[in-house]
């Protein structure tokens, strides 16, 4: 295995990692500071829509870890293409949730398409895919415990 693909596949987990923590500051680390977050589909909430700048980023997901009670992000696998400095990361995800009332879980896929830097140590960006029914589901009851 080349330098490149080792250095994107540990990116890729220390991204995932970030996540799976919760860790703001990691994530903030592991993010270029021209970091784009591209977040498209039609089915997910207006205000998780479009395109993210790193700051707008991290803000979001300080609005939404308080959310999770537990959160566990799990990389089922991981498909790299190094010429293109891309990696397309598979994920699990199953969380409960701080609000009062609902007692479902939250389990989903999410599918991440990152782009790194040349060296493979920062994202620049991604291209999100959620699997937005279990997503709006679960925000749809959130939303509805706390009166929004």
């Amino acid at each position: 295995m080349s330098p490149l693909r080792e250095q994107i596949l540990a990116t890729a987990k220390e991204f995932t990692k970030a996540h799976n923590d919760c860790d703001i500051e990691a994530i903030r680390a592991v993010l270029a500071p021209d970091f784009i977050g591209h977040f498209n589909q039609t089915s997910l909430p207006a205000h998780t829509l479009g395109d993210k700048t790193k700051d707008e980023y991290i803000k979001w997901q300080k609005e939404t870890y308080p959310l999770f009670a537990t959160y566990n992000c799990k990389l089922v696998d991981v498909v790299v293409d190094e010429a293109h400095l891309k990696a397309v990361l598979y994920m699990d995800i199953e969380g409960t949730t701080t609000v009062p009332g609902i007692t479902d879980k939250y389990v989903s896929k999410y599918i991440h398409k990152i782009t790194v830097t040349e060296d493979g140590k920062l994202v620049k960006g991604f291209d999100s895919f959620v699997d937005s029914a279990s997503m709006v589901g679960f925000m749809e009851k959130i939303a509805a415990a706390v009166g929004k």
